[in-house]
């Protein structure tokens, strides 16, 4: 039996979000819920297979990335538009 691996550490192994690989082992019905899961054996076997030798990213993986990085400005754009509107 090998040591945990938590999701977080997973991810930074393979140069990934946690968000995508908790997307990505639950779609295949493995049981993670948050970055602090533990990835099983077989679990790690399936990354493995996906995303291949660590630190190469997927397509997929940017798509994912870009897509957050939107969120986050947008939502910092309504904040900001907020904080003009707000009297003092």
């Amino acid at each position: 039996m090998s040591s945990k691996r938590r999701v977080y550490l997973v991810a930074k192994e393979f140069n990934i979000s946690n968000e995508a690989l908790i997307e990505f082992l639950q779609h295949l019905k493995f049981d993670v819920r948050n970055q602090m899961s533990v990835v099983s054996d077989e679990a790690y076997g399936e990354v493995v297979k996906k995303y291949g030798s660590a630190g190469q990213v997927s397509d997929a993986d940017r798509e994912f990335r870009k897509m957050l990085r939107d969120k986050r400005a947008q939502e910092e754009q309504r904040r900001a538009a907020a904080r003009r509107l707000r009297p003092r």
